[in-house]
C-alpha cells in the first residue's frame, strides 16, 4: 500500500531512498524515479486513493505537490549537498552558478565562506525558465553550473560544465520521517472523521457541518435523503452556494446558538438548530441539525401512541376540566403556575373531586409533557409489594420473580410525572424509603447492587388531612414537609354549586353520544334537586346520576329517590309510627303529581318522565 510516495529526481536519490527504506522496514513508503521532466502518465500510477503523502525536491516538489493535491513533504537541500557536488567537479577557479529553484537555493548566499570560488546563484521560478537563465549566465562569462538534474539535461544543448546536485542520506531520512507524521495525523483526522460519521449517520435529524469559511464539511445520510442530494456534491462547497436561505453569519459572528428555529428549506419545513462550534473562544464553524415538520408530528404521535399502550399517558388537559366558579378558576390558575416547575405538589381534595384529572393536566402542561404520566394508587397496593412496585427488582430477587427482572414505577416515568394517589395510605415503614428517593432521585431495585437515577416530576393526592396523620404519628412528618412544598386545594361540589349543572349538561351530552340517545332535557324541578343534593361522592356521584338518567332517558329515578329521601326526614320528625315504606311513599309522589296538574296526563308524564302506560299502572296500584 502506497501511503507514501517519493519521488526521486535522480538516480542516486532513488538509490538511497529504497535504501532507508529497507533498512527501516517501511512497507507503506515507496520510492519511484520521477521529475519534472517525467512522462505525466508513468508517474501518476504510483499515487493510488491510498497515497496520503508525497515526498520529492527542487522543482520536482513543486510540481507534484500541485498536481496531486495532496500534502507533500519537500527534501531540503543543504550547503553540505552544495559542497559535495563542488567537490565532484575537480579543482577549478572558475565562477559557478547554482541554478534552481527558489525553494532549493534559498540560504545559499553563505556559501562563498566555504568555497573560493565566485559563487552566483540563479533563482527561476518555472522549468521554462531555465534555458533563459543559463543563457544570460554563460554571457556574464560562468560556464560551470551546479543544479539539479536539469543542468545535466542542458549542459549538452549549451556546451557547459554542469553538476547535479545530490540528496544525502540524512535529509531524505529526515523528509521521510516528518511524511510518517503527516500520515498520522492524517489518519488520526480520518479515524475522527469516520466516528463522527458513524454517529451522525445513525442519527435520526440532517446534519450539516460547516468551517468558519461556511464550507460544508460533514453532511450526513439522513441530510442526503432530506435534500436529495450526494455527499460528494456538496463537501467543500459553501452551504449558502447550495441553501439559498441558509444563512449563518450572525451563528459564526455572535456565538449565539439558534433552536428549534422554523425555516423552509427547499421547499420543505424544517425544525433547524444552528449550534457554534466553540474552541477556546474562537469559533471554528457550525454545526445544524434538521427535522421535517411533518416527522415531528409523526414522531410525536408515535410516541404518544407506545406511551397509551401501556397506559402512561395523560389524557386531560386543563381546558378539559369543566367548570365556572371562581373557587376552580383560582384553583386551575395557581395549578397552571406549579406545572412549570419540577417541585413536588400535594393535591388536596374530597373523594370524586378530579385530583387525578387535575394532576394530568399539570403534566400536560410542564416540559414532561412528552415523557410518561405514571398513576399509582397506593390504596391499592399490598404493603408487601410496595418496593417492588414502585423500584422495581432484579431476576431472582425473590421467588416467583420476573425472569429479566421488572422496572418500577419510577424508572418507567423516568423524564415524566409520577402521580402518587392516596399517598397518606402508603406504610409508615416504606415512607423514609420514599422520602430518600424524593431526595436523592435515584432507587435501586430489590436484589440489585446497581443505583439508578430517575429525573421525575412528583404529583401526591389525598383526600385525608395528612396535617392530623403526622400528629397521630400515622405519616412521617419530613416525608410530608418534602412533598407539601407546593400545595393545591380542590373544592367540592359542595363548595362551588354553580358548576353543577353544567357538568350535569356535560355528563349528558357525553353519556347521550356514547350510547346513541337524543340528549334529554332537565326540567326546572330536576335541575332544584341537582343543586340542593348532597354529593358526599362529588363529581363522580354527579356523574353517575347523569349517564344513569341518559340510559333510561328519564329523571324519574332521580326524581323518586329525592322525594323518598325528603319523605324520610319528614317522617323521622314527626316520630316512627308515621314512617311509610319506600314503594308507598313512591305512589304518593306520582298521585301527587298527578292531582297538582289536574290529573292532566300530558303534564305528570312530562313531569315524571314515564310514559303513559306507566303511569296508569301507578295509579291504578293507588286506587
Amino acid at each position: 500500500m502506497n501511503e507514501i510516495v517519493i519521488f526521486a529526481p535522480t538516480e542516486g536519490m532513488l538509490k538511497k531512498a529504497k535504501k532507508i527504506i529497507a533498512k527501516n522496514k517501511y512497507d507503506n513508503v515507496k520510492a519511484v524515479y520521477g521529475n519534472i521532466h517525467d512522462d505525466i502518465a508513468r508517474t501518476d500510477k504510483y499515487v493510488t486513493k491510498d497515497t496520503k503523502v508525497i515526498i520529492s525536491r527542487g522543482g520536482s516538489y513543486s510540481y507534484y505537490k500541485e498536481r496531486f493535491n495532496i500534502p507533500a513533504i519537500e527534501i531540503r537541500v543543504d550547503v553540505y549537498d552544495v559542497i559535495d557536488c563542488y567537490n565532484k567537479l575537480g579543482k577549478t577557479d572558475e565562477p559557478i552558478g547554482i541554478i534552481g529553484f527558489t525553494n532549493v537555493i534559498y540560504g545559499f548566499d553563505m556559501i562563498d565562506h566555504f568555497i573560493k570560488n565566485q559563487i552566483t546563484n540563479i533563482a527561476i521560478q518555472d522549468k521554462n525558465d531555465i534555458h533563459h537563465a543559463i543563457k544570460t549566465a554563460m554571457e556574464n562569462g560562468i560556464n560551470t553550473f551546479m543544479g539539479d538534474t536539469t543542468v545535466r539535461l542542458l549542459s549538452g544543448i549549451h556546451n557547459f560544465h554542469g553538476s547535479v546536485i545530490e540528496s544525502r542520506e540524512e535529509n531524505i531520512s529526515v523528509a521521510i520521517n516528518e511524511a510518517l507524521l503527516v500520515l498520522s495525523v492524517i489518519k488520526n483526522e480520518e479515524r475522527i472523521r469516520s466516528q463522527t460519521e458513524a454517529i451522525t449517520d445513525f442519527i435520526h435529524d440532517g446534519i450539516i457541518t460547516v468551517d468558519k469559511n461556511k464550507k460544508i464539511t460533514v453532511f450526513n445520510k439522513e441530510a442526503e435523503r432530506l435534500f436529495d442530494l450526494r455527499k460528494d456534491e456538496v463537501l467543500g462547497n459553501n452551504i449558502e452556494s447550495i441553501f439559498d436561505n441558509m444563512d449563518i453569519s450572525d451563528v459564526l459572528q455572535s456565538g449565539n446558538a439558534v433552536i428549534a428555529k422554523i425555516m423552509t428549506v427547499m421547499d420543505k419545513k424544517m425544525i433547524t438548530n444552528l449550534v457554534p462550534i466553540d474552541v477556546n473562544g474562537e469559533i471554528l464553524g457550525v454545526v445544524i441539525s434538521f427535522i421535517a415538520a411533518s416527522d415531528v408530528s409523526v414522531m410525536d404521535h408515535e410516541i404518544r401512541r407506545s406511551l397509551a399502550k401501556h397506559g402512561f399517558v395523560a389524557k386531560y388537559q386543563f381546558k378539559d376540566i369543566i367548570y365556572k366558579s371562581n373557587k376552580m378558576e383560582k384553583c386551575i390558575s395557581t395549578a397552571k403556575k406549579y406545572a412549570q416547575y419540577d417541585t413536588p405538589i400535594l393535591v388536596c381534595g374530597k373523594s370524586g373531586v378530579g385530583k387525578e384529572m387535575l394532576c394530568q393536566g399539570i403534566h400536560n402542561s410542564s416540559f414532561r409533557s412528552k415523557g410518561p404520566f405514571v398513576a399509582v394508587n397506593c390504596a391499592a397496593i399490598p404493603s408487601t409489594l410496595f418496593e417492588s412496585e414502585l423500584f422495581g427488582y432484579e431476576d431472582g430477587a425473590f421467588t416467583g420473580a420476573r425472569k429479566n427482572g421488572k422496572a418500577g414505577m419510577f424508572e418507567i416515568a423516568h423524564n415524566g410525572t409520577i402521580f402518587l394517589d392516596e399517598i397518606s395510605e402508603i406504610p409508615l415503614e416504606f415512607q423514609g424509603r420514599l422520602l430518600r428517593v424524593l431526595q436523592e432521585k435515584q432507587i435501586m431495585r430489590i436484589g440489585g447492587d446497581k443505583v439508578i437515577p430517575v429525573d421525575v416530576k412528583i404529583i401526591c393526592a389525598t383526600n385525608k388531612n395528612l396535617d392530623d396523620l403526622v400528629n397521630q404519628g400515622k405519616f412521617r412528618d419530613d416525608l410530608f414537609f418534602r412533598i407539601n412544598t407546593l400545595n393545591l386545594y380542590i373544592p367540592s361540589l359542595e363548595e362551588r354549586k354553580e358548576d353543577i349543572l353544567i357538568l350535569a349538561e356535560y355528563f349528558i351530552k357525553k353519556y347521550s353520544k356514547k350510547y346513541k340517545k337524543e340528549e334529554i332535557k332537565m326540567p326546572e324541578t330536576v335541575k332544584d334537586i341537582l343543586i340542593a343534593k348532597n354529593y358526599k361522592g362529588n363529581i363522580r356521584e354527579l356523574q353517575g346520576i347523569m349517564e344513569r338518567c341518559v340510559i333510561l332517558n328519564s329523571f324519574e329515578t332521580l326524581i323518586e329517590m329525592e322525594e323518598i329521601i325528603k319523605m324520610n326526614q319528614n317522617a323521622v320528625t314527626f316520630g316512627e309510627d308515621l314512617t311509610v315504606d319506600l314503594h308507598t311513599m313512591t305512589q304518593q309522589y306520582i298521585e301527587k303529581v298527578y292531582l297538582n296538574n289536574n290529573c292532566s296526563t300530558k303534564a305528570a308524564c312530562d313531569i315524571l318522565k314515564i310514559d303513559r302506560t306507566t303511569l296508569w299502572k301507578r295509579l291504578k296500584k293507588t286506587t
